[in-house]
């Protein structure tokens, strides 16, 4: 799976060198400089991981992740700070209920690395996005045919391209064939 993640800052200066170099490590990039802006593109985008800046114009970085965590509970939340204070770093925890709180100045492969380890602490949520994710993506495999088809796209996966594109490509719809309930004899 390719994690999507949202970087959050003010400051375009550093968000686009990180957008490259975390686009070239293999993750899914979309950016926001603005806390409020971040909220409207996660209300229309499914994301794995937030990484926040604290110092923001419109809404600090533990007010956006304490918002987060409330209407998306399944995104992991980063936040970036130059405030090192044990205050700073309880109030990120407490409030904004981050997974991983990084002290700047801090390096694009440090933020690269706590991503991936904030992704492997917590497979069941990346099970449960890749489920929805899998199920948004084959919208088409349910009209194809004129019939619904239900199938658990984690342990289909690997089929579900060839099911759609037989279902795509076949020449003539498919009827359902319903077979006679079986009866008691005795």
């Amino acid at each position: 799976m390719i994690a999507r993640v949202l970087l959050v800052d003010d400051n375009l200066l550093l968000l686009r060198p990180l957008e490259r170099l975390l686009s070239r490590v293999g993750y899914e990039i979309h950016t926001a400089s603005s806390g409020g802006e971040a909220l409207e593109l996660l209300a229309r985008l499914d994301v794995d991981v937030i990484v926040s800046d604290q110092q923001m114009p419109d809404l600090v970085g533990t007010d956006l992740l304490a918002t987060v965590h409330d209407a998306y509970p399944d995104v992991l939340r980063l936040l970036l700070t130059g405030d090192g204070s044990i205050g700073s770093a309880q109030d990120a925890i407490n409030k904004g209920k981050v997974h991983r709180y990084l002290r700047k100045p801090t390096t694009g492969q440090e933020i690269a690395r706590e991503i991936r380890e904030v992704l492997d602490e917590n497979p069941k949520l990346s099970i449960k996005r890749e489920r929805r994710r899998a199920n948004d993506a084959y919208p088409r495999l349910h009209d194809a045919a004129g019939v619904t088809v239900v199938i658990d796209p984690i342990l289909a996966a690997g089929t579900l391209d060839d099911l759609r594109r037989t279902l795509c490509e076949y020449p003539r719809p498919i009827t359902p064939t319903r077979y006679p309930a079986p009866t008691r004899e005795g």
